[in-house]
């Protein structure tokens, strides 16, 4: 059923719609707008009535960027696996998260060209911007471990310090 739903969604979702500046309600009292965008990168600016959020994501080389589906402030599981930025309060820092084609999964990364594979996203605090290879994994329902998806791709990191500062300024602008 929520596949039905979200296949719905994205059916009507057009992510060259989304110009720098559009925003849209794309749920009940959810806001959303791309408030910057630069090497692949795009800063979205999440309103609800509780409060501003800023995000960051970047999507996998030659694949398409998320845009929101339309239920909360979730984006489309299009172009994954796609990579999110943001401030972590729990953890007073800068973090990120793997996106993949089902809505829980996990990932590991290298840089082109390495032996050895981390079990994480890239910690955006000491990340250089370099090429890495991901593979990301997710189950459509884990817990039956039915439908599960190897995605592997590469990620150029260029500009993500760019993105920090353009989260940071977002959220600092409210």
């Amino acid at each position: 059923m929520i596949a039905a739903v979200v296949a719905l969604a994205l059916s009507f979702a057009q992510p060259q719609a989304w110009a720098v500046g559009t925003e849209r309600e794309v749920d009940e009292g959810v806001y959303m707008k791309i408030v910057a965008a630069e090497q692949g990168w795009r800063v979205w600016r999440i309103e609800t009535r509780g409060g501003v959020d800023c995000r960051a994501y970047k999507s996998a080389e030659g694949r398409r960027h998320p845009v929101p589906v339309g239920v909360r402030s979730m984006m489309a599981r299009t172009g994954t696996p796609f990579l999110e930025v943001f401030w972590s309060e729990p953890l007073n820092k800068f973090y990120s998260e793997w996106h993949t084609v089902h809505y829980r999964g996990s990932g590991k990364y290298r840089v082109l060209g390495a032996r050895f594979w981390e079990d994480h996203g890239p910690d955006p605090e000491s990340v250089t911007e370099q090429v890495i290879e991901v593979v990301a994994e997710s189950w459509e329902y884990p817990n039956a471990l039915v439908g599960y998806a190897e995605e592997r791709a590469r990620f150029d990191l260029a500009g993500i310090h760019w993105a920090k500062d353009a989260v940071r300024s977002c959220r600092e602008a409210g």
